[in-house]
């Protein structure tokens, strides 16, 4: 079954008529409603999502919540079904084209036709932040104009794909994981860091979107999208009055409001950003200010939140359109993901970890339900290692796995095998952050090759730095190298330089994990966990850690819950430590024999302790006690980011009781 539909078919009693459009997930058609003989756009679902008894719950719940909207700007959906195996949405028809086309074919807007199209926009995300949907993907080709269409001869703008790229994304609830979804263009620092987004995160989209139409060109053109993103995190909001000189100053007061770092630094309300702009840029008569005014509107230009970043590339951006889903917010430890990407250690001909072979007719992974543990279905080849790196996620979740010479992307919930990316050369750690794959050579004694892999084209960079490797973590707006002697260094994950290193003074240094703007050490052989300020080069504090223990970051959707967990496999015990003040809290006891894997995916705390998984609620701590199947010692987990699907790899080791 596939979305090519031919004129004249019937779908849910609506009559193909043409196909408008088609993407990666969906193809739309104009049809005819059958029973009201009325035009419409129907959206088909691609079949692979249609398929998915979990995602068609979501999809018609959040149909239902989107046609609660009533709200002039945006398109009424008219019907959300099913019908022969096509899971489709019957939309108003809108002869029209989008913004991003309109300022292509313009140039950029005048003041008063971008204020008009962006103020239509603001009150439709108002109404829908109103019933607690956030679009999470406002851009100007998410915009359709009807030009001329109203009653005076204006514009009518309509805001598209609402609440619906949101549910295909996450495949559910992506506020509470650690992804950001959206084009990177537009995207909000909070979805980058994965610290929970609400009406203010579109709002800054909206003012991105304001932005290009006043200029013609997105807020941050580079060459890549590590760069962009850099951009977003920590490059001030830029000046249209820059671009154009007539435009009143004014207007850069209220877009670096719309445009603040922080949340709590922009308006109230996306249609407040759009009264703003329409004052800066407007008379009362509504014909454009040329003088500048902008003391007169008393917009303090909102405070930059302090992020490492590097001097990034001015040139013209060469990218369109993509998206990137990156795994800012999981959990780290020596084997799993980390604060800002994936982490492994070991692998390659000189690792640490021995990788398992996939005999015909063993278990090499499991997927379970999430919510009851039931085995939902088991894989069997040699696209296997114990160290399941959970997702990195480009487009559609993906599931990766490492290999000896490879990486290994699967369908996330399906767990076929989508792609195979060749690895040169031994490795001895993987982490993944700001949308690549980073690699840890040997290279020689005293020396390793650092990697910078893209997982869209498998193309790579490489730098050499000093050290033999002991770990590899992406966080803090950095990529941080930790060697055998102690040394830290800090790499610029753009310009792929060298920012600093760092004599942290650790003896046996295993585990390096950046958070809350600290690197917390572990030196695991000696017992003792490391608080280490790269601002100061010093030692804040030293904790305790169990024997054999180990180290794990968490960086939930809310910053305040950020904690690093001391983990002890023997006690099987988690301890968690507020990574700002170093307060210790309550330890939490889960079952099962020794705890191998621990990651966090929305409010849920996942701990694989060989055989059982514990899901943990955060922050009440009930846990849910799941038993694997026989014949399976969990080694590394991988939840699913709508928290359906919890991916278990069997290491094959004994089990430790």
């Amino acid at each position: 079954m596939s979305t090519s539909l031919e004129s004249g078919g019937i779908v849910g009693g609506y009559r193909i008529e043409s196909l408008l459009g088609r993407g990666g997930m969906a193809a739309v058609y104009l049809a005819e409603d059958g029973r009201l003989k009325r035009k419409v756009a129907l959206k088909i679902l691609s079949p692979e999502l249609a398929a998915d008894e979990a995602f068609r719950r979501r999809f018609v719940d959040e149909s239902e919540r989107l046609a609660s909207v009533d709200h002039p700007n945006i398109i009424p959906i008219y019907e959300a079904g099913q019908d022969d195996g096509h899971l489709f949405i019957a939309m108003r028809y809108v002869d029209s084209t989008d913004l991003k086309k309109l300022i292509a074919s313009e140039r950029h807007l005048s003041p008063e036709r971008a204020i008009a199209i962006v103020t239509q926009i603001a009150g439709a995300l108002d109404a829908a932040h109103a019933k607690g949907l956030v679009h999470r993907d406002v851009k100007p080709a998410n915009v359709l104009v009807a030009v001329g269409s109203g009653g005076d001869g204006s514009d009518h703008a309509y805001l598209s794909d609402f609440g619906l790229t949101k549910r295909t994304k996450e495949t559910s609830g992506l506020t509470k994981t650690g992804f950001f979804m959206g084009s990177i263009d537009y995207v909000a620092p909070e979805q980058i860091s994965g610290t929970g987004v609400d009406g203010r995160t579109d709002q800054y989209a909206l003012a991105c979107v304001l932005f290009q139409c006043l200029t013609g060109r997105t807020p941050y053109p580079r060459d890549d999208d590590a760069a962009v993103l850099f951009s977003h995190l920590s490059e001030p909001p830029p000046s249209v009055t820059e671009t154009d000189a007539g435009l009143p100053q004014a207007i850069d007061a209220v877009l670096a409001k719309g445009m603040a770092k922080e949340k709590d630094d922009r308006f109230g309300s996306c249609l407040e950003f759009a009264r703003a702009a329409r004052a800066a840029l407007l008379a009362p008569s509504g014909e454009a200010i040329v003088d500048p005014a902008a003391a007169s509107l008393g917009i303090p230009s909102a405070p930059s939140r302090t992020v490492a970043a590097p001097a990034l590339v001015e040139e013209p951006s060469k990218r369109r359109g993509r998206r990137i889903g990156l795994m800012v917010g999981g959990v780290v430890l020596a084997l799993a993901l980390v604060a800002g990407g994936l982490a492994l250690l070991g692998g390659g001909d000189g690792g640490q970890t021995t990788l398992g072979g996939g005999d015909e007719g063993r278990t090499t992974l499991v997927a379970l339900d999430a919510n009851d543990g039931s085995a939902i279905s088991t894989l069997h080849d040699e696209a296997f290692s114990e160290h399941l790196w959970g997702i990195l996620s480009i487009e559609d979740g993906d599931l990766w796995q490492a290999t000896e010479d490879s990486l290994v992307r699967r369908d996330d919930q399906t767990g076929e095998i989508l792609d195979t990316l060749p690895i040169e050369g031994a490795w001895q750690t993987i982490t993944g952050g700001f949308g690549y794959a980073w690699i840890a050579h040997p290279f020689a004694p005293g020396e390793t090759e650092i990697e910078r892999m893209s997982p869209l084209s498998g193309s790579s960079k490489t730098i050499k730095v000093d050290g033999d490797p002991v770990d590899l973590r992406a966080g803090n707006g950095s990529i941080w190298f930790l060697t055998e002697d102690g040394t830290l260094t800090e790499i610029d994950p753009v310009s792929m330089k060298v920012v600093d290193t760092y004599d942290t003074g650790a003896v046996t240094p295993g585990v390096a994990v950046p958070l809350g703007g600290f690197v917390w050490i572990c030196e695991c052989e000696v017992g003792r966990v490391a608080q280490f300020d790269p601002r100061t080069g010093e030692i804040v504090k030293e904790l305790d850690l169990p024997e054999h223990g180990f180290v794990i970051g968490v960086d939930t959707t809310d910053r305040e819950n950020e904690r690093v967990w001391l983990l002890d496999p023997e006690a099987n015990t988690l301890t968690p430590i507020d990574p700002a003040t170093g307060e210790v809290g309550r330890s939490v006891g889960v079952g099962g024999a020794a705890i191998t894997d621990a990651k966090v995916v929305g409010n849920s705390l996942w701990v694989a302790s060989q055989t059982e998984v514990t899901r943990i609620d955060l922050p009440s701590l009930d846990q849910h006690v799941f038993e694997v199947p026989d014949g399976i010692s969990a080694g590394s987990l991988a939840p699913t980011p709508d928290g359906s699907i919890v991916w278990v790899a069997n290491c094959g080791c004994p089990i430790e009781q």
